[in-house]
């Protein structure tokens, strides 16, 4: 029964990330994480 649901869980995860929301998604967060990143460099280089 669990080896079923993690099943279940693995197939949505992939259908999220194929869909193109979950590409917009994942671009989002992406973005947000580089953004971060280069606030954080650009501060300590400050």
């Amino acid at each position: 029964m669990r080896r079923l649901a993690t099943v279940a869980n693995r197939s949505s995860a992939e259908a999220i990330m194929g869909s193109q929301v979950g590409r917009v998604l994942m671009a989002t967060l992406f973005l947000q994480n580089n953004v971060f990143i280069v606030n954080l460099a650009l501060f300590i280089l400050a």
